[in-house]
């Protein structure tokens, strides 16, 4: 709906405007107000059916002019656009509605080069509820996502698009259910985050109490449903260490964030499903020292009468290994 000229956004005529033009014939003027018809065509004067839409200001002047030429020596054409009606725009959803007007949903006329978020203050500006980071543009039937929060209070402008013919603007509510985030693997506390506006990869880290011992620094974010689904490898020693925070990226609602096992979380888990096996392994020993017979360190003595010579020495041992006898040094 508009041409860029020598860095100056110039309007496109369009179906519909109205057109203030004057005409110089010497020392005579005259005066049309005229309305572009719907195919975007004028007459007056000796012009007719002239197609004028798509035209910026000046360049229509200047078409006019040369074709007027034929009949009027030196013709003085001068043209403005009196009011703008071809091209329109609609917004629904969280806009707020104020008494001057016209504010709040609805359709409303482009009047030329306009961000989404000039448009917005025009049209009443956002309400309380609004969701701004996933504000919905429609355009030739394809529906885009901006997060106009970062537009308006962090400066990102990419998301501050360039509004143009037909676009359909949806402002959400913010629902009373929060955004989750499902936090995996070797964690502290996996589980469940909740948050509001957004949420950075490190901020969920942190409030899982980091990665454990066996954590892998390689993380994943698995985005997206089963019909198309992304992922996102991290190293997020990369941030903590090096700095680079151009990899703590912000989560979308439903990310699941999976922190992986090391080679010697794998060889731990490899030890826990032999435990068993080790139990196993050791019940015939234990079932053997519970049933063999005493022992005493050192070597066994030989056993003699009861009458052997002096140099006694006598024990106490159990009556099933001596019976009854004594043991005696040689």
């Amino acid at each position: 709906m508009f041409k860029t000229v020598n860095g100056v956004a110039e309007y496109k005529i369009g179906p519909t405007d109205q057109l203030h033009i004057s005409l110089e014939e010497g020392d005579t003027e005259s005066v049309y107000d005229i309305t572009v018809t719907a195919t975007g065509q004028v007459s007056f004067s000796f012009v007719n059916d002239f197609l004028i839409t798509g035209l910026t200001v000046v360049e229509a002047q200047n078409a006019l002019n040369k074709m007027m030429s034929d009949y009027i020596r030196k013709p003085n054409i001068r043209l403005s656009v009196s009011k703008r009606h071809a091209y329109t725009i609609s917004i629904l959803g969280a806009v707020r509605s104020l008494q001057r007007q016209p504010t709040g949903p609805g359709l409303y006329t482009l009047e030329g080069k306009e961000t989404i978020t000039q448009f917005i203050s025009r049209a009443g500006g956002h309400a309380d509820t609004a969701d701004l980071s996933r504000v919905q543009v429609t355009r030739n039937r394809k529906t885009y996502f901006l997060d106009l929060f970062k537009a308006l209070f962090k400066g990102d402008f990419r998301q501050d698009i360039i509004l143009d013919d037909g676009d359909v603007i949806f402002i959400p509510s913010k629902s009373e259910d929060k955004k989750k985030v499902f936090v995996m693997g070797e964690v502290m506390s996996p589980g469940i985050l909740t948050f509001n506006e957004e949420m950075t990869l490190m901020e969920a880290l942190v409030n899982v109490g980091g990665p454990t011992f066996y954590g892998n620094p390689n993380l994943m974010v698995i985005r997206g449903d089963e019909t198309k689904q992304e992922t996102i490898r991290i190293n997020y020693e990369d941030i903590v260490k090096k700095g680079d925070f151009r990899k703590n990226i912000t989560l979308k609602n439903g990310d699941i964030l999976y922190v992986a096992k090391t080679t010697l979380g794998n060889i731990r888990d490899f030890m826990k499903t032999l435990t068993p096996i080790f139990s196993l392994m050791s019940l015939p020993m234990a079932a053997y020292s519970s049933t063999a017979l005493p022992r005493w360190e050192g070597f066994p003595m030989r056993r003699t009468a009861t009458s052997a010579p002096t140099s006694v020495v006598t024990t106490t041992p159990s009556t099933s290994a001596t019976e009854g006898g004594t043991w005696v040094t040689k």
